[in-house]
């Protein structure tokens, strides 16, 4: 198992996104949102707070759900 902290975020604040779709986050749509948090890693995967720009809505996500 790699420890998170040996490697550093894909992404930061501003850049904007694609969330994939998965079985965790299926009230949340699919498509293009900007980071707004950087949040602590949650066991190996980095977390995020993203804003979607059709709503203005907020979810937190984890890294390996976004492209």
């Amino acid at each position: 198992m790699t420890d998170i902290s040996a490697r550093s975020r894909r992404f930061k604040i501003g850049d904007i996104v694609n969330l994939k779709a998965d079985i965790y986050h299926r009230g949340t749509p699919t498509g293009v949102y900007k980071v707004t948090r950087l949040l602590p890693a949650e066991g190996q995967d980095y977390h995020y707070r993203i804003k979607d720009s059709r709503d203005g809505l907020e979810h937190a996500v984890f890294e390996s759900q976004l492209s």
